[in-house]
């Protein structure tokens, strides 16, 4: 035998255990290939779960607690609006209806932020203070709606307004016999509007802005009002004349060239009142 056949034997010889190492590494391939994957849920680790709650119960802390915060912006708005349609609707013939129905908006706001969660907030860093002073809010406007706004409503259907212009004559009589209940319904208001300026301004600025703008309103009602029971009603008979004639001087003025009195007079009149 040749060289040459002894070579082809041989390589006839190691074919075989080729072709059996080649079919090994098919079989593992496949093996690999065949072994199914795990879920993701099931590669994650015990820590990752953790974290993974974590956020879940940020995210639905944060949801909840916006979503109150908003209930409570709807239902202030919605206790003015009821003040607002009152006006437009004439519905000043059912004051009482009026109050009920803004006190419920203003309670409903409070029991907002009075409960459990938003006493919770009320202990974060960082909104903790701005979280109290809503509910601080909160609390005065209710306390007066609950107990303002009734005093003044019982001073308006007190006073016959029909009776006040009666032919040609202004009548102060019903305005002053309700002097006094205007007097309790105006120190209520005082004392919730001082009660409201003690409301610390947040850090939070759309807080402070809504805390500045209330207060700004509640504190020219409360002047307006204490001016109007302290000098304008009881003034009322003496200004109409009914303790004696008054002439007053009527002043036209233009703002064509402007004074230090707010214009340029132009023209001067006078009116005299008896009896109203």
């Amino acid at each position: 035998m040749t060289s040459h056949d002894d070579q082809a034997q041989h390589g006839q010889e190691m074919h075989p255990e080729v072709e059996a190492g080649n079919a090994a590494t098919a079989q593992s391939a496949v093996a690999v290939d065949a072994a199914p994957h795990k879920p993701w849920y099931r590669r994650i680790r015990w820590w990752g779960w953790v974290l993974i709650a974590i956020a879940a119960v940020m995210v639905v802390f944060a949801g909840t607690v916006g979503t109150q915060a908003l209930l409570v912006k709807h239902h202030e708005e919605a206790a003015i609006a009821v003040v607002k349609d009152a006006v437009k609707k004439h519905r000043l013939n059912d004051l009482d209806g009026v109050v009920a129905d803004m006190q419920k908006q203003t309670r409903a706001a409070k029991n907002i932020t009075n409960g459990p969660l938003w006493s919770f907030t009320e202990k974060l860093p960082g909104i903790k203070g701005s979280m109290r002073v809503v509910r601080m809010m909160t609390d005065v406007v209710d306390d007066m709606a609950q107990d303002t706004a009734p005093k003044f409503a019982d001073v308006a259907q007190s006073v016959d307004i029909k009776s006040i212009y009666r032919n040609g004559s202004i009548n102060a009589e019903p305005i002053v016999k309700a002097l006094p209940e205007l007097e309790t319904a105006a120190q209520s208001l005082q004392r919730y509007t001082e009660e409201f300026d003690r409301i610390p301004t947040p850090r939070i600025g759309i807080v402070a802005n809504a805390l500045n703008s209330s207060r700004g309103m509640l504190d020219r009602a409360d002047y307006y009002m204490q001016a109007a029971v302290d000098e304008y009603i009881p003034n009322l008979p003496k200004w109409l004349g009914y303790e004696g004639k008054q002439t007053y001087a009527i002043l036209a003025m233009t703002p064509g060239e402007m004074r230090a009195s707010g214009g340029l007079i132009g023209a001067v009149g006078t009116v005299t009142i008896t009896d109203g």
